[in-house]
């Protein structure tokens, strides 16, 4: 037997290093998506345990097998599978309250990765609307179009699940501020993200829920922190705080790049 048989080998697409699509993707997140893949071709082998409603292949891979595997923490763990959400590697999605979340191979992934799409899902991004394969339209916690972030509240969703999912997807832990301040921020997100009417007051104005929800969806910890330091170096009284939160959660993406983008143009004009 030759030294290679002794192995076995993760597969690593070719695109991960040669397309500059994943050139922003860090090296651990391209690991993590290898192993991703791998277990999916195990998934596939079992395939009547492991395929969704949708005839999609899934695989379950726990933030605490994730550190296990790669000898880091939690944070990093749910920042690596956020990175490979964002690039259009996978989608994530819990299948009902307390039980594992399932992950897939994206459709998107399929083309830019050059994989047969028949490998690893009966759907394909060119025979069918693809959506989100966190649920169907009856029973589904979101609903989201792939290419335009707009999410829907399905008001069956627990509200402890919601609150948890929030906590991971702004790395809860890793925030640094005020402790009560970032609970309270948790608090309104998941408020809105659940409400059923269909527009929210913010600034005086009615905006549809779903963009605020799709904007809320979008913050990270560093959103969270640029909105507490803007509370604490406010030099007038707040005097709606739950209101005022709203609009600065909606518009910290902006804002924020603003200042960031202001605060360097006055250190390299001076």
């Amino acid at each position: 037997m030759g030294d290679r048989e002794q192995f076995s080998f993760l597969k690593f697409p070719r695109a991960l290093i040669d397309s500059s699509l994943f050139s922003d993707l860090s090296v651990d997140a391209k690991l993590l998506f290898a192993m991703i893949l791998d277990r999916t071709g195990l998934s596939e082998i079992n395939a009547d345990r492991f395929t969704d409603s949708y005839g999609n292949i899934f695989v379950v891979y726990t933030i605490n097998e994730i550190c296990e595997k790669l000898g880091c923490a939690r944070a990093k763990a749910v920042r690596l599978l956020k990175e490979l959400q964002n690039s259009g590697l996978i989608e994530k999605y819990r299948d009902g309250c307390g039980k594992p979340s399932k992950i897939i191979i994206a459709p998107s992934a399929l083309s830019m990765l050059k994989i047969e799409p028949d490998k690893y899902q009966n759907q394909t991004s060119g025979s069918v609307k693809t959506e989100l394969r966190e649920v169907s339209e009856s029973n589904s916690i979101y609903n989201k179009e792939n290419n335009n972030n707009i999410i829907y509240i399905n008001p069956s969703i627990s509200y402890d699940e919601l609150i948890e999912s929030i906590e991971e997807q702004i790395e809860y832990d890793c925030i640094n501020g005020d402790a009560e301040m970032v609970r309270e921020i948790i608090l309104i997100m998941a408020d809105v993200m659940s409400g059923t009417t269909p527009t929210v007051r913010i600034g005086g104005s009615d905006f549809p829920r779903e963009i605020v929800i799709s904007r809320f969806k979008k913050l990270s910890s560093e959103h969270i922190e640029y909105v507490i330091g803007c509370i604490e170096s406010s030099t007038t009284k707040i005097k709606n705080i739950k209101s005022y939160l709203i609009s600065a959660l909606y518009n910290a993406p902006s804002t924020m790049a603003s200042s960031v983008s202001a605060e360097f143009a006055f250190y390299n004009n001076n």
